[in-house]
């Protein structure tokens, strides 16, 4: 919680201390499992594109939101502070999708993923074409847990890789037209089961 917090001392803190343990051996795997807590959250706060203060004299900022830009900022800090090799280049920037893609993150600034993506050495499409299957699981995750980031997920993909997408719609509507166990079931068993 650190990592998006309105103090920018403590994001600070909390982004040097996570990417410190990103440049040791494994390190990836951990800033990745943040990184993957990250979307839960944002739906449980408020994210906010106003700026969050962190208060003044001792107070506290309200525990119940987030600001836009304290979360760019630690995901940025986390992308620029660590000499990622390629192959964890890949991974990171397949665990920010869902955190850059938030709803109210994308209104903010909508090509953040790309950026960062970029930033880390990569291009956006390329990490998608090599990566699809395990897009594609992370699209599938978050139709069940999070709609409206799935939605958003989906928009970009639209937008940087289409032919992938298409491709992967067209090819399960296709085996399920082809499955032979749904080609033997009648309108009656349909419509028993619709009931």
């Amino acid at each position: 919680l650190c990592l998006v917090s309105p103090s920018s001392v403590a994001r600070a803190r909390a982004v040097r201390d996570l990417a410190g343990l990103g440049r040791t051996l494994g390190g990836v795997q951990v800033v990745c499992g943040v990184l993957a807590e990250l979307p839960a959250i944002m739906a449980a706060k408020t994210v906010s594109q106003d700026r969050v203060e962190s208060g003044t004299g001792g107070e506290l900022a309200a525990s119940d939101s987030l600001g836009v830009a304290g979360v760019l900022a630690a995901v940025s800090g986390l992308v620029t502070g660590v000499s990622w090799s390629p192959e964890d280049s890949v991974k990171i920037s397949l665990a920010l999708i869902p955190v850059l893609h938030h709803p109210t993150l994308v209104s903010a600034n909508s090509g953040f993923w790309i950026k960062m993506t970029s930033k880390l050495g990569l291009e956006a499409s390329q990490v998608v074409k090599e990566n699809i299957k395990d897009v594609l699981n992370i699209v599938g995750d978050l139709l069940q847990s999070n709609e409206s980031l799935a939605k958003e997920i989906i928009k970009s993909l639209m937008k940087h890789a289409p032919n992938l997408l298409i491709d992967h719609v067209v090819t399960k509507v296709t085996q399920s037209l082809t499955d032979n166990e749904l080609l033997k079931v009648t309108v009656e068993d349909y419509m028993v089961y619709e009931t």
